[in-house]
């Protein structure tokens, strides 16, 4: 599986569509669209409403996500809803909005 990086140093504004990986360390605004993964790291910022396969998240997220697998460890952070099959919030993790899990 291929990975993409948005690094810290990247702001970007507008939509994504990809295949693979995506890992963001930067800033980034708008719609994120995949089949496959997303990582927001520590640091990393997103806005927009996010469909994808599945999200490991450690930075920030503001806006719905709908995926099948939702892992929000010890520093993540969501304001959203979170439509999903699976979710794991590791202690310290934040999610604030509504689950629907189907």
């Amino acid at each position: 599986m291929d990975t993409s990086e948005i690094t810290e140093d990247i702001a970007f504004r507008g939509e994504i569509y990809y295949e693979g990986r995506v890992d963001i360390s930067g800033k980034v605004e708008g719609k994120i669209v995949s089949d496959g993964a997303l990582s927001v790291n520590v640091g990393g910022y997103l806005k927009g409403d996010i469909q994808v396969r599945q999200v490991s998240l450690k930075g920030e997220i503001y806006g719905n996500l709908n995926c099948e697998l939702v892992t929000i460890q010890n520093s993540g952070k969501i304001f959203g809803d979170i439509h999903c099959k699976q979710l794991q919030v590791d202690r310290g993790g934040v999610h604030n909005g509504t689950t629907i899990m189907s």
